[in-house]
């Protein structure tokens, strides 16, 4: 094989490789969605949701602690009704 040879393969594997890192970049951010194949195999599908799991942790804990927040207020108001419903009786 020539050098111009051995330099355009290089070249078009270099390339390919830039591309495939950029679209693995996208699907770990998830700002492209992963094809079903892809969710279909274990190792991949692991190594891709990792940072949507860590987003949905988030969203659960902000969940969870606006709930709590709920749950006393609520139980505050019923008491404060309670206390009103007994004056007026």
């Amino acid at each position: 094989m020539t050098f111009k040879k051995i330099k355009k393969i290089s070249m078009i594997l270099l390339i390919l490789i830039i591309i495939a890192g950029g679209l693995y970049l996208l699907l770990y951010m998830n700002i492209i969605k992963a094809p079903s194949f892809l969710q279909s195999i274990p190792f991949l599908n692991n190594k891709i949701s990792t940072a949507s799991s860590d987003k949905q942790e988030t969203e659960l804990e902000k969940i969870t602690k606006e709930n709590d927040k709920l749950h006393r207020s609520l139980t505050a108001n019923n008491k404060e009704i309670d206390k009103l419903k007994k004056q007026i009786k």
